[in-house]
């Protein structure tokens, strides 16, 4: 719920909240204008100047994905294949070509009985639907989901989908061998156009050969499922050069292979969200989906692999295990963990009756594999996506409307201390709610976490008054998550108020769902060696309104036989809640400093006051001199612990580059190599550990770094003798500013009136302001047309012009760099340059011969009529001659 504009700008603090992924929003182009993009109308298209999606144009999407990239974040991308938007049966929908590259069958008035195409129909009764199972006309598979037309991915039309040719004639095919055909064209939808090229694979490039080894299915609720092996060969996209697509025929099943290919070689995206997957039988993911994407993700360190990606889907622990996970090395495909969510905002709700010990009884991650040991069942992570909040279980709002702010206690902080140092990935749902006063009907995505980049706005009891604050605790649980969130999964203890379970000999975490002034003790063994020294790690142990009376322990010491006792706070009182009702125990991490030199001055915080979604929060060093140095210093953070820090790494960006200069990047194999994008510290190299002086230095060069925002993660080990690392990390964003921004113009203008367009562009996508200068007019500010592009509306020009530029890097007011390019154009077109390509030669007669409008550069005679006595001064001209048939001469 934000634009790709307000995401870019706002990650330094989706950096610096210690978040590894996102899960974005669909980009493509919805039916509604206002939606949220899951009424799907152009698959392929994401948004243009002057008519973009809600969240912006391909350019904006372009530019967010490469800046999640820079920050070291995953993207995975809603993805949406069930479905188009709503059903629509009248005869003018389907005149216009209905949906960009889908069929819907021959053009008239629809009905229920009517050909749908490439969609599933329905009977006489209606349209079958897929929501409730008890209704006469439910179809999982041939349903429509809240009325909006179900695909049909066993349909066989063949087609070219997306044509460039107006030559081929239109048709629908029965199978791949038939004669090529493009999709019949609409009086408004699906007509050749020349840059649809660059949706297609490169067939002159050497295609890649997958073999599928198949996947069987059977046991479920649904039946039988096989899929047997199968080989493919795909041709990549021409990412070089994008028009050198060549279209194909291919039925819409093929069709979403090349989508999800083309998501990942194209824009580089690292997974998906696989939405109302149940809907699709599990053959369609098997065959074709895990084909198109099976190894087609770019690694930051090189090569390739493939890509994760986790479904929705409702139906059950076990029916979504059997049908629609696959994770045996080819297909790399998960769930969302939709019922333990739902379990755990089941105890959210209940408020304090006594069901904390519930907090794990539904989670998918029993299903594939259980191990027994002493401590009843453990949960792996090795399946299921977890989380608490959606877009469609928020912590408030009913869909129907824009949500409100959430109350506190349905958050419910204590409950997120549970859930993100378990085992798996685990998402943090936040709606940005930038769109509150935009969107006007339709889908509205519930309210989520307000606070999940530290700042927002949410309603605390008793008081029932919305307090916009800056709130670290969701990036303080990420930051432990980081630091101490490994090792085996053990439930220590539960029963009706408390829940506690320890990553082994890494942390301790205890949440209670009780809400008092008052605090329970517990007792439990762990697999800490006796005398180790545990601190909390949250601060809750030290924080004045979570324990006012000092109870809660701020370290503890660990006894025989790995025995620990610990206090948990409730969740405060009626007249005073926190929800804070949760610790975290574990060794103390280094406590470090990070210190970056050689700053040119300081980009700061937005100020309050500011919207909570546009509020950057991180201040941002702006590095404009050819090194600075990065500096790290520790200190004993326990005087009775001697475990300090023995190691430090740090990583620029997505890292995987010699930035310490001594020709090899530093994988720690030690450690599987979860540290291998990082460098080691050459210039200053002296862990506290063993007798050094705690510091760290190393001088890095600008020149090895982008312009702009660069993100920088600096690892400082406690020294371990066994177990997982456990480590400090400081995270820090930089503004790199070496050199003066450029920029390419293009003038697009008649040769008769003069009027037209200068269209400027930026390419390394640092400048946010154009002032221009047109001819020693005056100043005028450019229009903002598309992400690192300017347009300037003129009239009236001839002859030679001079174009003054002033460009500005200008970040939350603060012009970071500003210089001044002088651009000289001309306007007379070269008399027979029909073409455009600045020289007159034999195809600027075969341009001619395909002119249907007045064109100056081929006016020849100067009489403003474009005809044959031009013809002929052009073929004069190249002393071609006379020649009539000019197909035969080409």
């Amino acid at each position: 719920e934000a634009t790709s504009n307000t995401q870019e700008y706002r990650m330094p603090d989706v950096f610096r909240s210690f978040y590894g992924a996102v899960w974005m929003p669909s980009p493509s182009v919805a039916a509604d204008p206002t939606s949220p993009g899951y009424d799907i109308a152009d698959r392929f298209r994401f948004g243009r100047p002057g008519d973009p999606t809600i969240y912006g144009t391909e350019e904006d999407f372009r530019a967010l994905v490469d800046q999640y990239k820079r920050a070291n974040v995953l993207v995975y991308l809603e993805t949406i294949l069930n479905h188009n938007s709503g059903r629509n049966e009248s005869f003018g929908f389907h005149e216009a070509g209905s949906w960009p590259g889908v069929w819907t069958g021959p053009v008239e008035q629809k009905s229920s009985t009517s050909n749908w195409g490439d969609f599933n129909n329905g009977n006489a009764f209606g349209y079958f639907q897929s929501e409730n199972p008890g209704g006469s006309m439910y179809d999982l598979f041939r349903g429509d989901l809240v009325a909006l037309c179900d695909v049909n991915p066993g349909s066989n039309n063949w087609m070219i989908r997306h044509p460039t040719d107006p030559n081929i004639p239109e048709g629908v095919q029965g199978g791949p061998n038939d004669p090529v055909r493009r999709i019949p064209a609409g009086t408004f939808v699906d007509q050749p156009d020349p840059d649809n090229a660059r949706f297609y694979p490169d067939l002159a490039l050497s295609p890649t050969n997958v073999f599928n080894p198949g996947f069987n299915r059977s046991g479920g609720s649904f039946g039988t499922f096989n899929t047997g092996p199968e080989n493919w060969s795909i041709h990549p996209f021409n990412t070089a050069d994008p028009m050198a697509g060549d279209p194909t025929m291919e039925n819409i099943t093929l069709m979403h292979m090349r989508w999800a290919q083309r998501m990942l070689e194209d824009f580089k995206v690292d997974g998906f969200r696989l939405d109302a997957a149940k809907h699709m039988e599990p053959w369609f993911w098997d065959r074709y989906f895990d084909a198109a994407v099976h190894n087609r993700r770019a690694l930051p360190g090189g090569g390739f692999g493939t890509p994760f990606s986790f479904v929705e889907a409702t139906s059950g622990n076990f029916d979504v295990w059997t049908y629609w996970v696959r994770l045996d090395g080819f297909g790399n495909r998960d769930a969302l963990d939709l019922s333990g969510a739902g379990n755990i905002r089941n105890v959210i709700g209940g408020k304090g009756l006594g069901f904390a010990g519930d907090l794990d009884n539904q989670h998918i991650d029993r299903t594939d594999e259980v191990f027994p040991n002493n401590d009843g069942f453990m949960d792996n992570g090795s399946l299921g996506v977890n989380h608490i909040h959606s877009h469609d279980n928020g912590t408030l709002g009913d869909g129907g409307s824009a949500p409100g702010n959430p109350y506190e206690d349905k958050v419910a902080p204590w409950a997120y201390a549970y859930l993100l140092l378990r085992p798996g990935p685990p998402i943090v749902y936040h709606n940005a709610r930038e769109f509150h006063g935009v969107r006007t009907f339709g889908f509205w995505p519930r309210e989520g976490v307000p606070t999940a980049l530290g700042y927002g706005t949410m309603i605390p009891l008793p008081a029932n008054t919305p307090m916009t604050v800056e709130d670290d605790r969701i990036i303080v649980l990420n930051r432990i998550r980081h630091q101490h969130g490994r090792g085996q999964f053990k439930r220590r203890w539960e029963d009706a108020q408390v829940f506690a379970y320890e990553r082994s000999n890494s942390c301790v975490v205890a949440v209670t769902d009780e809400y008092g002034g008052s605090f329970h003790t517990r007792t439990f063994n762990t697999d800490f060696a006796p005398g180790t020294i545990l601190h909390e790690l949250t601060g809750n142990a030290t924080d004045p309104v979570v324990d006012p009376a000092n109870d809660i322990f701020d370290t503890i010491t660990v006894g025989a036989g790995g025995s620990v006792t610990i206090r948990i706070p409730e969740n405060g009182p009626t007249t005073g809640e926190h929800n804070n009702g949760y610790v975290v125990y574990g060794p103390i991490n280094p406590d470090a400093t990070l210190t970056i030199t050689d700053q040119a001055t300081v980009l700061p915080a937005d100020p309050i006051g500011t919207a909570p979604f546009a509020r950057r929060l991180a201040t941002i060093p702006v590095i404009q001199g050819p090194t600075f140095d990065l500096q790290v210093a520790t200190t004993q953070a326990d005087p009775s612990d001697p475990n300090t820090d023995d190691q430090a790494k740090f990583r620029i960006n997505q890292g995987f580059f010699d930035f310490n200069g001594n020709g090899s990047i530093n994988e720690d194999t030690g450690a599987g190599g979860r540290f291998a994008a990082y460098e080691g510290f050459l210039d200053v190299n002296s862990p506290l550990f063993g007798g050094g002086t705690g510091d760290y230095a190393q001088e890095i060069n600008t020149d090895d770094l982008p312009e702009g925002y660069n993100y920088i993660s600096v690892i400082v080990f406690r020294h371990r003798s066994s177990g997982e690392p456990i480590f400090t990390e400081l995270r820090e964003v930089i503004y790199v500013d070496r050199q003066n921004p450029t920029a390419t113009v293009e003038a697009d203008v008649d040769c008769l009136s003069g009027d037209g367009t200068i269209t400027i562009t930026n390419p390394d996508r640092t400048v946010t302001e154009v002032i221009a200068n047109l001819n020693g007019g005056g100043n005028q500010t450019a229009i903002d047309w598309d992400r690192n592009q300017w347009v300037l509306p003129v009239t009236g020009l001839s002859g030679s012009n001079s174009l003054t530029l002033t460009l500005r890097e200008k970040v939350n007011g603060v012009i970071v760099n500003e210089t001044i390019q002088v651009v000289n154009f001309d306007v007379n077109n070269i008399a027979g340059d029909v073409n455009g390509d600045g020289i007159v030669d034999p195809q600027d007669v075969y341009a001619f011969e395909a002119l249907t409008a007045y064109e100056c550069r081929a006016d020849l005679d100067g009489n403003q009529v474009v005809n044959d006595i031009d013809r002929e001064l052009l073929r004069d001209e190249l002393g071609m001659g006379e020649f009539n048939d000019m197909s035969a001469n080409r």
